[in-house]
């Protein structure tokens, strides 16, 4: 944007919107956006985010996954029960966190949450053609990244996994 306004100048008005809470579910940016409504009005928003691409390349991309933030609170005794004399009997919300949070996934990666994956189309040959025509070194990739393989979720490929299906982390 610079190097034109220097140059030609800007074909068209340009608004900047830096997000920094990005890693963090971007909890005020509804509000800024909401209060700048009118200023923020755009037949067209760019999306500036990700790694750039390992061949250096510039890349679009047209689309991005959302998020959906889940907050699961539990609870338990109102003060420290010792283990010694209610281990094994009283409930240990710990451990009930860990029982639902193993719910979630199945043995191949898919994510069990009805509704989960209702709104995910079938990719198209032409799509998959142009995610292969980018697609990293997955070898380098896991070395690079210091794992032993790819997570076991859908999609054929990394740039599948990462570009095309919706995951569930835990934050």
């Amino acid at each position: 944007m610079k190097a034109l306004r220097e140059t030609t100048g800007l074909p068209v008005n340009v608004v900047l919107l830096l997000d920094g809470e990005e890693e963090s579910g971007s909890p005020n940016l509804r509000d800024a956006v909401k209060a700048c409504e009118e200023e923020l009005s755009a037949d067209i928003a760019v999306n500036s985010d990700g790694p750039v691409d390992e061949s250096g390349r510039p890349t679009v991309v047209l689309g991005n996954r959302g998020i959906l933030v889940i907050q699961i609170d539990v609870s338990g005794p109102d003060n420290d029960l010792h283990s010694g004399h209610y281990g094994g009997a009283a409930p240990n919300p710990a451990w009930e966190l860990n029982k639902l949070l193993g719910t979630m996934k199945d043995e191949s990666g898919q994510i069990t949450i009805k509704g989960f994956y209702d709104d995910i189309r079938s990719m198209t040959g032409q799509e998959r053609e142009l995610l292969d025509q980018i697609e990293p070194d997955s070898d380098a990739l896991i070395d690079n990244l210091d794992i032993n393989g790819f997570q076991d979720e859908p999609g054929d490929s990394f740039l599948e996994k990462t570009l095309y299906y919706p995951t569930l982390i835990r934050l």
